[in-house]
């Protein structure tokens, strides 16, 4: 069932121009990252289905400049995933704001917002076709495949890589090129 459902999911992404994004959710409303991201005063509750809250993070306060290597340390339990998907818009906050070179992010741009950002989770999945990237070159694939030192082990032929069983951290540095990819189809 599992795997109908993936073919059923590739079959509709090949299919669609956009079933859930704008043409182009850059052109909607228009939010860069030219310089720093501020969050100011965040908080988030998860609640439990009584409506009950069970761990909560914040306030937090903090800004990310753009060029910073920033590391999140801290116990198990601390808030350092939930943080992460606060600032990726994963999650609603339930109190605070958050800037993009000060411009308010908020409902009308909160989608864009989400656009500024890639991630490579620790439990990810790799498809063999590349979707949403139909502008980048094969040669710029093959660049990329050879500088993340992967090119001996797949390829890019036919839309497709060649092969996706690899080793972990091959199979880590094939997903963190299709998000630079993703990215780079964007511009």
């Amino acid at each position: 069932m599992a795997a109908k459902n993936i073919h059923q999911l590739e079959e509709t992404l090949t299919n669609s121009n956009s079933v859930l994004w704008p043409e182009d959710p850059l052109k909607v409303l228009p939010l860069g990252f030219k310089d720093m991201i501020r969050c100011e005063d965040l908080t988030f509750t998860y609640t439990e289905n009584a409506g009950e809250s069970s761990f909560n993070v914040g306030p937090m306060e903090f800004e990310v400049r753009k060029g910073e290597i920033l590391m999140l340390v801290g116990g198990n339990g601390s808030g350092k995933s939930t943080l992460l998907k606060i600032i990726s818009g994963l999650y609603l906050p339930d109190s605070g704001r958050i800037t993009v070179d000060d411009q308010m992010v908020g409902d009308k741009n909160y989608a864009t917002y989400r656009e500024l950002f890639s991630a490579v989770f620790t439990d990810f999945h790799l498809f063999r076709k590349l979707y949403g990237t139909d502008r980048v070159s094969r040669t710029r694939i093959d660049q990329y495949l050879k500088m993340f030192g992967i090119d001996h082990k797949t390829a890019f032929a036919s839309g497709r890589f060649t092969q996706l069983n690899l080793s972990t951290g091959q199979r880590k540095r094939l997903a963190l090129i299709v998000s630079i990819l993703d990215d780079s189809s964007k511009t």
